[in-house]
């Protein structure tokens, strides 16, 4: 079943199991419960000099939005900028995440309170001193709580041209990228942390792989947490983790839906110490060769 199926199946789960969906199945609340900001991390920026723009969500008590990956039930928070001839913007960071126990054993993966999207956007060589530039950005979310209401949002920003750049949200910036994935290897928090993939099943035609991770710290963590991020062509079903001592054994089946070709799957391994800090960083599962459809699919 292709991803987008199954987002909207999640959807239609989460509403029998009492989940009521966006305005359309209950008049709107009176204060909205999502609001959106376009932050820099520079007042004035020079020509070649990268820079960060990020988009800032406040997030009201009990409610969340979603991951790039909302899990089995939600909708995918989405940023689109809009940037003048010239300008490159880099992808999209996306924070750790958190799972949402939603209601009929639902997964949705996403974030409360507040958190930051962000993205560098390269400005071109030739940029003229002087002058200022606006930039654009698209924004589409899905928040819920006993409901679930759709937003979205145009955001405008202006910043001047300088033959130096002018740093701002310095403060704000760091707390965000320190709440971004890092590599094992530059993963210190309570680390070293390593991993290792096992593919096992039948091969190619079988639709199912089965993927078994083992994480191993330094550390006993108080809990390990598992984001995989499928896509239209590779579908998975909701993974189980064990942990034992600073081991955590990790579960999955991943399927090929018969949309497209996919060589990898990538996932998010995210650890909570005992005082509370959390860290992830991100696993790459190398598929194996072929594209057999899931039964049923097309």
């Amino acid at each position: 079943m292709p991803s987008r199926w199954r987002v909207w199946m999640g959807l239609l789960i989460a509403a029998a199991a009492g989940l009521a969906l966006g305005p359309w199945a209950r008049a709107a609340e009176s204060a909205e419960p999502v609001q959106v900001e376009l932050i820099a991390d520079a007042s004035a920026v020079a020509a070649g000099q990268p820079f960060k723009v990020g988009v800032l969500f406040r997030i009201a008590p009990e409610w969340h939005i979603y991951w790039k990956y909302p899990g089995d039930a939600g909708l995918a928070t989405a940023v689109t900028f809009e940037l003048p001839e010239g300008f490159v913007a880099g992808e999209l960071q996306w924070p750790l995440p958190q799972s949402f126990a939603q209601p009929g054993d639902v997964a949705g993966y996403g974030y409360t309170r507040s958190v930051m999207l962000i993205a560098e956007v390269a400005p071109p060589k030739d940029l003229p001193a002087g002058k200022e530039f606006a930039i654009r950005a698209n924004v589409r979310w899905l928040s819920c709580r006993d409901v679930c209401r759709p937003g979205r949002a145009e955001l405008n920003a202006k910043l001047a041209v300088a033959a130096q750049p002018a740093p701002a949200n310095e403060a704000l910036f760091r707390e965000w990228a320190a709440r971004l994935p890092h590599s094992e290897k530059e993963l210190t928090l309570g680390g070293p942390w390593h991993s290792a993939t096992t593919i096992t099943g039948a091969p190619p035609p079988s639709a199912d792989i089965k993927i078994a991770i083992t994480i191993t710290g330094d550390t006993k963590p108080a809990k390990v947490e598992f984001f995989p991020a499928p896509t239209e062509a590779v579908l998975t079903d909701k993974p189980s983790v064990k942990s034992s001592g600073n081991r955590a054994e990790i579960a999955m089946t991943a399927r090929r839906s018969g949309i497209g070709t996919a060589d990898h799957l990538e996932c998010l391994v995210v650890i909570t110490l005992p005082g509370g800090e959390r860290a992830g960083f991100p696993v790459t599962v190398q598929l194996p060769a072929g594209n057999a459809p899931a039964p049923g699919g097309t």
